[in-house]
Parts: structure tokens; sequence; C-alpha cells
């Protein structure tokens, strides 16, 4: 697929995922789509200007690099389900630079009740993020492009096959942390 459909494709579906809620606030959608109702849709795109010029090539265009679109939805109180396809540009292979669709995550989350020493307890099952890079996204201030260091050095990668079990220690921190150090992983 040319490269320059990845935009519109985009805005295709961002524009069917919302018709299906009526203006009035009816639900036009057939009951075997009522599920839909409650999903949490969103995304984040990722943008680039691109320039080279030299002896054999020009080129000067914007561009989308990659591009999340994230289904969440809650099940039940405590146990959440999220999809995130990853769409992306095909870096090597027999098709570089054809527009690519990954499934990034795909896991149910379930929330635990506090323990002692243990607060915000919860486990992930499926192709779930690996604790350690959502934590170091969530500190770098300072990633423009690309990947993280560990994925970079191939040491790790953001997702694998599996569950994981994450926890605060001993509790959040106070709301001036929060504010003056950082708000996320605040424990």
């Amino acid at each position: 697929m040319p490269r320059g459909l990845l935009l519109p494709l985009l805005a295709l579906s961002a524009v069917l995922s919302t018709q299906l809620y009526a203006q009035d606030g009816s639900d036009p959608a057939p009951p075997a789509l009522n599920f839909l109702n409650d999903v949490e849709i969103s995304g984040q795109l990722f943008l680039a200007y691109e320039n080279v010029d030299n002896e054999e090539f020009h080129a000067s265009h914007f561009a989308i690099n990659r591009a999340y679109i994230n289904f969440k939805k809650q099940v039940i109180d405590e146990v959440s389900v999220r999809v995130t396809p990853d769409v992306t540009i095909d870096q090597d292979g027999d098709g570089e630079g054809d527009v690519e669709l990954r499934l990034k995550y795909c896991y149910v989350k379930a929330e635990l009740p506090d323990m002692p020493v243990l607060k915000k307890a919860h486990v992930e099952f499926g192709l779930a993020p690996r604790p350690l890079l959502p934590f170091e996204q969530a500190i770098n201030r300072y990633r423009v492009r690309g990947q993280m260091f560990l994925e970079r050095a191939d040491i790790t990668n953001t997702t694998g096959f599996g569950g994981s079990f994450n926890a605060l220690l001993g509790g959040e921190m106070d709301d001036e942390y929060k504010k003056d150090v950082n708000k996320k992983y605040a424990g």
C-alpha cells in the first residue's frame, strides 16, 4: 500500500468508529455490535518532516512514521481489555516501504485489591507491555523519535506474550512529588 494512503485510512477508521453513535444519544448499532458502546478509542501519531537532498535523490515531505489506535473496554469492575494495532512503514524485507499493520498489544488487565505493602496492584495477560519499557518511556522526557535504548540495543522489546504483576511499593508519593518530579509511577 502506498505511504500516502495511511492518513486517509486512519481518518476513515476514526469516522467509522464514531458513526456507531447517533447524534441524539441513541445507539444505532445493531444488538450484535452493542459491545462497542463502551469502547474507548484513542490513538497516537508519530509525525516527521524528512528532507533528503543528495546527488542521487531529492525528497522533502511530511510523513506519518507510525500510528497506534487503542481500543480499551472495561469488561467488569476490575477487569479491562486493550487491543492496539500498530500501523507503520515496513523497514526491511520484501515489503520495504509498504504500510504494515501489526498487533502491538492485546491483553486482559485485572486490578487487585490493595495489600499491606503493595498498592494499586494489577496483573496483565496476553500480548502485554513489558514493565521496564513503559516505565522508561514515562520517565524519559527527552525521547523524540525512534526506539528506546533497550529496544535499539536489541536487549528487549516493548511487548511479549505472557503475564506480569505490577504494583507500587508502599503506596503513592505525595502530590508535591507528583507535581515537581513525575506523576507516573509515583510509588
